[in-house]
């Protein structure tokens, strides 16, 4: 993060449902929202959040939540 930017709170959701009350109450008191991974930079380089923002930290959705038999699809959460 740069010097002098932080978030308000950290978060650290370990389902979907969490995910959707973060957002709800982020919607409801119009809190910025900044989502953090796994810091790899992989995807492109992770912003700082704004001041007073929400960081939705998702190192803790790391489950594989389907396997679908014989065909190649499945369902993860983020970090897996």
């Amino acid at each position: 993060m740069r010097a002098g930017s932080s978030p308000t709170v950290v978060v650290y959701p370990a389902s979907t449902d969490d995910v959707v009350k973060i957002v709800n109450i982020s919607r409801k008191h119009l809190v910025p929202i900044t989502t953090y991974g796994g810091g790899t930079s992989l995807e492109g380089h992770w912003r700082a959040p704004p001041e007073g923002a929400i960081c939705v930290d998702m190192s803790h959705m790391d489950k594989i939540l389907e396997i679908h038999g014989k065909s190649p699809a499945t369902r993860l959460h983020p970090l897996y």
